[in-house]
């Protein structure tokens, strides 16, 4: 097959794509580039991801690394799998609660700017040094067997190559990638099955004889469970794969964004289990793939190149298996590299834009040419170190860069581990120091125990550098000889006790009313824990407690304001109460009846010894009202914790409810050092209620342990 027919197949390969960006390019804002408007079908990103986890460098070196380590990857592989679910339900929830459009900005909030910065700063470092690496095999080897035919300059390759990719991703980002990476997950699978065919049918295998020919091969082996020391050993590679996928997808810019285009929480997680379930069988292929070349060169006493990486190239280009094969392998390589490249240019034009030049803050306009310059930036960039790789022409010195880039993921894992999972907040000056730290405290034990144990660690040097990571963080907690433990107030996209969030989980299965009274010597006896909700007349607070137990008749709700005039109490899963106490502040009610639900209210809230926490229910519409103001400074002087739930947040624009929530707030601060746990809720969209209802657990099972 001549190579002027593989140029014709490049091109009409890339002008699928660019009719693609052309059809999907047609709203090009800043939301659609970064988020998709949050509509993607969860089934196409689903596959697009298959698509940019396997990437160049895996279709030429996962059937390769069989001479090396036989099948044993695919422990590492199902370590993947049980990543992915992990990531489902811990990571997903949490960024879909948040509305996050950089995952990273969530540490903004929990660990602090620094930590913010930093951690974005991580991802970018590693993210353009590995993609960048990657497509540089990947061009070399279409140099090598395609381009140098027409002895076109490998920097012209390289340029054109990122050229392609920005033009089909510039205009409309993650919208474009998600349909393009999924005609090139297509491609790459199908090329991948064609290839294996191939070679059965070089090989006079039918079907049940390849099989058996697969099962009976010496490198039919997937599992290593005797040789503690060796780095294929089960444990290492299963337990390092759960946490290389949540570290390289769970906390990667890349893989997330796709995620969090889907409609929902529930779409996104649907497309992880997918793709997990996909993932796992694609690089069972790849292997047996290697294991089937294997066979058949020593059958035909081939000659196999030094390299691991040159095997599958060497019988794709040298016609061992047929002329026609270089197709499929040039557009199996086409597509597994830019499927990578597009995602991670997109990904890291969104990091750069939000994370470190905060264009969210900017004009629609302004910030959209920032976006393109930005774009354009990453893209001269990825060119500048494809060209660097080249000119010292060694594939050991990328070994380097992959071995360096993990490292840079393991103070991520930290960073996100203790934000989740530790109430500490660390010194926030010191968190870039730590993290840089961290890495090279590995690259030094990793040394010593080599030189003087014998001992050399693999993938499983991720969780030790996260471990390292995580406790700098802790020490740095330390003021005083005592922990510095002290509450956060988050912004309009997050949530207090948001490390609550997927650490507890509340069902409610029974909700039923117990009593109704006005003296607080009458409450149900007992230690159960009560959680009380307040507020002024007709801010929603019967609808919000409807909403809460999904009963919507519980409380009772009315057009005409304060109609609650006694305390009720419900009986919430036979474990806790809810207890729904009057609205204040009705001027209709007159004085006399104002002054006596004034002296029940302020009995039940001093007196009642199993009150845990009262929830303050605030209209987000109304300015900062003077009797809120002077209620919560009352609950702050008597030592009463209550917390802060914003309603109707449904009634009003997102612009606006931000605007709302920081004057909201600044006044508070005016005579508040910091501010109680802050929810945003509307009864209406059923929004809210997971993060309220998990804090209550939270609480619960505190107070149980």
């Amino acid at each position: 097959m001549n190579s002027y027919m593989i140029l014709f197949i490049i091109a009409a390969y890339f002008a699928v794509l660019l009719l693609i960006a052309w059809i999907t390019g047609r709203n090009n804002s800043n939301e659609a580039f970064f988020l998709g408007n949050r509509k993607s079908p969860w089934y196409i990103v689903s596959i697009g991801m298959v698509g940019t986890s396997l990437s160049g460098v895996t279709f030429v070196s996962v059937p390769g690394m069989v001479r090396a380590i036989d099948m044993t990857y695919m422990q590492t592989v199902l370590g993947f799998f049980v990543g992915y679910i992990i990531i489902a339900k811990v990571l997903l929830p949490l960024y879909y609660k948040l509305q996050l459009t950089s995952i990273y900005s969530y540490l903004d909030d929990r660990i602090g700017r620094r930590g913010y910065k930093t951690g974005a700063s991580f991802f970018l470092l590693s993210k353009i040094v590995g993609a960048a690496a990657r497509l540089y095999l990947v061009v070399l080897i279409l140099q090598t067997y395609v381009f140098n035919a027409w002895n076109i300059p490998f920097a012209v390759t390289a340029i054109l190559s990122i050229l392609l990719v920005w033009l089909y991703t510039f205009r409309s980002g993650i919208k474009t990638i998600i349909w393009t990476d999924t005609l090139q997950a297509l491609c790459l699978v199908a090329m991948l099955i064609v290839i294996i065919w191939q070679v059965k049918d070089k090989m006079g295998l039918d079907f049940r004889g390849m099989a058996q020919t697969l099962v009976e091969s010496p490198h039919f082996r997937i599992f290593e469970f005797g040789d503690w020391h060796s780095t294929q050993n089960f444990f290492k590679q299963f337990f390092s794969g759960i946490f290389i996928t949540i570290v390289m997808t769970g906390l990667d810019q890349d893989m997330m964004q796709k995620n969090l285009s889907c409609k929902s929480l529930k779409d996104a997680q649907k497309n992880m289990y997918t793709y997990g379930f996909a993932f796992t069988p694609v690089n069972f292929l790849f292997l047996a793939l290697g294991v089937l070349l294997l066979t058949l060169a020593a059958q035909r006493s081939i000659q196999l190149p030094t390299l691991n990486d040159d095997i599958l190239p060497m019988f794709c280009t040298s016609g061992i298996l047929g002329g026609s094969i270089l197709i499929f392998f040039t557009i199996g390589i086409i597509a597994a590299a830019f499927s990578s490249a597009d995602s991670a240019l997109t990904a890291l034009t969104t990091s750069f834009c939000v994370d470190i030049l905060g264009v969210q803050r900017e004009e629609a306009k302004r910030a959209k040419r920032t976006r393109l310059k930005v774009h354009v930036m990453i893209s001269v960039l990825f060119v500048l170190i494809i060209l660097a790789f080249k000119a010292v022409n060694n594939r050991s010195v990328i070994d380097a860069i992959y071995m360096i880039a993990s490292y840079t993921y393991g103070p991520l894992l930290g960073l996100f581990v203790f934000g989740l999972f530790t109430k500490r907040n660390p010194r926030d000056k010191y968190v870039p120091y730590i993290c840089i730290a961290s890495p090279l405290i590995c690259l030094a034990t990793d040394f010593l125990v080599k030189q003087y144990a014998g001992y050399t660690f693999g993938y499983e040097m991720l969780m030790v550098n996260g471990g390292i990571t995580f406790a700098g963080l802790w020490l740095s907690a330390i003021e005083n000889g005592k922990l510095k433990i002290k509450l956060r107030h988050y912004s309009l996209f997050t949530i207090h006790y948001s490390l609550f969030i997927n650490l507890y989980f509340m069902e409610i299965k029974s909700a039923e009313f117990v009593i109704s009274n006005t003296d607080v010597r009458k409450c149900p006896e007992g230690n159960k824990p009560e959680y009380a909700f307040i507020g002024r007349s007709n801010v929603g607070k019967s609808s919000l407690i409807n909403m809460l137990t999904n009963k919507k008749g519980l409380a009772m709700t009315s057009q005409t304001p304060g109609k609650t005039l006694l305390i009720n109490h419900f009986l919430i899963n036979d474990e806790w109460y809810l207890v729904d106490l009057p609205g204040y502040g009705f001027a209709q009610r007159g004085k006399e009846n104002r002054e006596q639900l004034k002296r029940i209210i302020e009995n039940y809230i001093l007196d009642r010894e199993q009150l845990t926490n009262l929830f303050v229910l605030l209209d987000c519409r109304h300015e900062a009202q003077k009797i809120d103001l002077e209620f919560m400074e009352w609950l702050g002087e008597s030592g009463v914790p209550f917390s802060i739930i914003f309603t109707k947040i449904d009634k009003i624009s997102k612009g606006r409810l931000k605007e709302n929530l920081k004057v909201y707030t600044d006044k508070l601060l005016e005579t508040w050092e910091e501010l109680p746990p802050i929810f945003l809720s509307s009864s209406e969209k059923k929004e809210g209620r997971d993060e309220i209802l998990d804090y209550i657990e939270s609480i619960n099972n505190s107070l149980n342990n």
